[in-house]
């Protein structure tokens, strides 16, 4: 049994489609899917079917839980594969394995949690869920990979599920785990990949073998359409105060903030919608593209150049 420290549980929503299979009593987990020439409905394979059909002997996998995120093709499986945390990622469309993962440390199915100040607690993982709602959870390094999971189950004598937050740093094939949120809802937590092989998880910058490189100002760090420029800061354009911004997360403060300005008139009840695209960053002066749609449905579109240090703008059509 592993002893580790505490920083937080929560329930979990998540727009996606969760079954497990940790026991004999819930194996007939299924789905209602529509489609039946009859007109009527048909149940989808339970999570022990799919285990069946896409890994075969699952005898050695426990917690089990098949996961599809909102929207997508894509669905995973995961479990705890001859004690070690494990999911593969298939596209449903033709059965294709698109990716596997395998920690190289062992985990056991009942965690004893350091909680602080004295106290410990004792987990039972019931099912692995992928964070992020599956959409941003996981990415490789160039020594290993980082992968963001919630561990769903229930403490010791208590009768309510909860989520522990559980990020694995695989690095030159060693492991570091690290409990890392503390919230009520974990759908809005995801790993940002960013500078330079680190990644930022609920407001703190880790290195790619799990060091704590700072913990970010607001305690919730970038969005995920800031681009890093250093491990502290990043650019953002933003279509909400139309602006393009510097920023920098260890200390909270806006380096630079520049207006994007349209090189031509543009009406005053245009009220227009902005997009903009990265051409450009091989230098210190980034190029965007930027596309207009007023509100009559006009579209005009302009260029413009940033200079990433001094937040210099030039536009250009």
């Amino acid at each position: 049994m592993k002893t580790l420290k505490f920083f937080g549980i929560a329930s979990l929503v998540v727009l996606a489609s969760v079954f497990t299979s940790c026991s004999k009593s819930n194996d007939s987990s299924s789905e209602i899917t529509k489609g039946d020439d009859d007109g009527g409905v048909k149940k989808a394979p339970t999570t022990d079917e799919l285990f069946a059909k896409y890994i075969g002997n699952y005898s050695n996998i426990t917690c089990r839980t098949r996961f599809t995120p909102y929207g997508s093709i894509q669905f995973y499986l995961l479990g705890i594969k001859n004690k070690h945390l494990w999911f593969s990622q298939f596209d449903s469309s033709n059965g294709t394995l698109k990716q596997t993962w395998e920690d190289t440390e062992e985990t056991d199915s009942v965690l004893k949690i350091n909680k602080g100040y004295g106290e410990y607690g004792t987990f039972q993982i019931q099912s692995i869920i992928p964070g992020a709602q599956g959409l941003n959870f996981y990415k490789k390094t160039d020594t290993g990979n980082i992968t963001f999971l919630l561990l769903s189950g229930k403490w010791k004598d208590a009768s309510n599920f909860c989520n522990v937050a559980y990020t694995v740093f695989t690095s030159n094939n060693k492991s570091k785990h690290i409990i890392s949120c503390s919230h009520a809802d974990y759908s809005y937590i995801y790993l940002n990949d960013w500078y330079e092989n680190s990644a930022i998880i609920d407001g703190c910058c880790y290195s790619q073998s799990g060091d704590t490189l700072y913990v970010c100002k607001d305690n919730y760090g970038p969005s995920l359409d800031y681009v890093p420029v250093s491990y502290e800061e990043g650019i953002v354009c933003s279509s909400y105060y139309n602006n393009i911004y510097r920023n920098n997360f260890k200390t909270g403060e806006k380096v630079w903030g520049t207006e994007i300005k349209a090189p031509f008139d543009v009406p005053t009840d245009a009220n227009p919608k902005y997009t903009y695209t990265l051409l450009d960053k091989s230098t210190d002066i980034w190029k965007y593209k930027v596309n207009m749609v007023y509100y009559d449905g006009t579209k005009k579109e302009f260029t413009f150049t940033i200079n990433i240090n001094t937040g210099e703008y030039k536009a250009s059509v």
